[in-house]
């Protein structure tokens, strides 16, 4: 009787962790976005402020910045990859935020920082 007490419990629960960590990730639509919006906009759309600043940096052509969603269940660490070993700032499961002049310029999984934010320049210069 006391196993099938156990039992259940630990059923009920993991019920329960699952369909609220669920409802949380469904809470942010990024359906709901679109290139070109104000950083306000574009936090109003996703119904929440972003976790995490990733860089503010000064270009010649503007200012980029880079806001990350983190994943309201847990998600693998910061992996090392490339050949030197350095940490390649790639992430699962989370949500990056590209904006250029304050204006929404890409979205998606988290990347390559450095890689991604001097393409991102690049763009917007030519």
């Amino acid at each position: 009787m006391k196993n099938l007490i156990k039992v259940s419990t630990a059923a009920l629960l993991l019920y329960v962790c699952f369909f609220t960590s669920c409802a949380a990730l469904r809470g942010m639509d990024t359906n709901k976005l679109a290139l070109g919006m104000d950083k306000q906009t574009a936090y109003k759309a996703l119904m929440v402020n972003p976790d995490n600043v990733i860089i503010v940096k000064q270009y010649p052509a503007g200012t980029l910045e880079v806001v990350e969603y983190t994943p309201t269940i847990a998600a693998p660490a910061a992996t090392t990859t490339n050949n030197d070993n350095h940490d390649s700032h790639q992430r699962q499961g989370g949500l990056w935020l590209y904006f250029f002049n304050n204006k929404l310029v890409q979205y998606g999984r988290p990347g390559n920082l450095e890689e991604e934010s001097e393409h991102i320049v690049s763009m917007q210069t030519h």
